[in-house]
């Protein structure tokens, strides 16, 4: 009876045992336990490893292996041929029977069009360092530029035809134009330059959340800055050849920056085939911008040997000539797509496209008032959005 009872007691110790280590057995026996421990993530694979052969259970988790040492660092340039949303400047030199805008015969010479828009070149250069030998925490730099850009134009006329800066009599309402040079009186000259130049850069924290033979996918974490600073310089001149020698000219300057700082996150999603690669880098980043506005101007006049210079300018007069400064509430959202290959396992090239808006800048061509007279011309402040695009070459190494 006593063996009875033990062979009953034998056989369900037996079968509880095996019930609980057929739960604990995984789907997939690791071949290296040592690399198994060492491991500390468990990541979905659809590659061609989690394929199993006849007669094995199809594994749902595949635990990668941790990367060597020697893969930490990783380093990117790349070429930037960008254009970005240009600067509408009214009109600002003229000529014909008048020179004053909407009269027949009226040519404008520079302005009523935009500037600063022009495709562009510059460069981007990132860093990234992963702070463990599985990738799970980076921290990544990154600084770009673009060249800046210069519209600019230099007109003179020894009488004919005539020159001229077209304004608005603040007084009557009416267009007019201050004569430069006409065939009758003066020679003069007009001359005006328009400077613009991007720069940024980035700081942020990488998480990498997912790990895979084909795909990955790391969040991003930090801060963002992007500087604009652009000017327009207006210079108008006259000479009177007649006895007593006149000759005046007078400078405008219109200079604007734009100063973002503020914090970002976003995603680098990245899609793998052999040694092919598409990858995805949304990013939306939320702060404050600096606005600044300063307007100068000076006109000198010479009659004969004498000469005098007046710290005001035509467009730049007492009643808006200052610095003036805000802060404003901004958004600055970026996508960019790269398509690549591999050559080798440290070293992938590719080819992508890029957008960046900036939701609210200053720029000179809004700080321009044509009304002249009765206490004007004045100051607001016109804040514009800005977009910036185009096709980015790059090469990345890894070591």
């Amino acid at each position: 009876m006593r063996k009875q009872w033990s062979f009953v007691l034998a056989f369900s110790l037996g079968v509880s045992s095996s019930a609980l280590i057929a739960d604990e057995i995984p789907t997939k026996l690791p071949t290296d336990l040592k690399a198994t421990q060492e491991a500390k993530k468990i990541v979905l694979d659809v590659g061609k490893e989690a394929i199993p052969k006849e007669g094995e259970v199809a594994p749902l988790l595949e635990i990668p292996r941790p990367p060597a040492d020697s893969e930490r660092f990783s380093f990117s340039a790349e070429y930037l041929l960008w254009w970005m949303k240009g600067d509408k400047v009214a009109p600002l030199s003229t000529s014909g029977t008048t020179g004053i805008l909407n009269a027949p015969g009226t040519n404008i010479l520079f302005g009523d069009t935009s500037y600063g828009g022009d495709l562009r070149s510059g460069a981007r250069f990132d860093m990234i360092y992963w702070l463990s030998r599985e990738h799970n925490l980076a921290f990544e730099a990154n600084f770009l530029f673009l060249e800046t850009q210069v519209d600019q134009i230099g007109l003179s006329s020894p009488g004919a035809p005539l020159l001229a800066r077209p304004f608005t009599n603040a007084t009557t309402g009416s267009q007019s134009a201050l004569v430069l040079s006409s065939p009758t009186t003066n020679a003069g000259s007009f001359s005006s330059r328009f400077d613009s130049k991007l720069w940024g850069a980035e700081g942020n924290l990488r998480h990498n959340f997912i790990s895979g033979v084909s795909m990955s996918v790391d969040g991003l974490f930090g801060f963002r800055y992007l500087g604009l600073k652009e000017s327009l310089d207006i210079t108008g001149g006259s000479f009177n050849p007649l006895p007593g020698q006149v000759i005046s000219s007078s400078t405008d300057n219109f200079k604007t920056t734009s100063d973002f700082y503020g914090g970002q996150v976003g995603a680098s999603i990245e899609l793998r085939k052999d040694k092919w690669f598409v990858n995805a880098l949304p990013k939306l980043a939320i702060g404050g911008t600096q606005q600044s506005v300063n307007i100068t101007g000076i006109t000198t006049s010479t009659t004969g040997n004498l000469s005098s210079t007046a710290p005001t300018g035509f467009l730049a007069a007492d009643s808006n000539i200052g610095q003036y400064s805000k802060e404003k509430f901004t958004f600055v959202p970026e996508m960019g797509v790269n398509v690549g290959y591999a050559f080798r396992d440290c070293v992938k090239g590719y080819v992508g496209y890029n957008i960046i808006y900036w939701s609210s800048v200053s720029r000179p061509g809004s700080t321009i008032d044509l009304n002249v007279g009765n206490g004007q011309p004045t100051f607001s402040f016109n804040s514009t959005d800005l977009w910036m695009q185009g096709i980015t070459l790059g090469m990345e190494i890894n070591f």
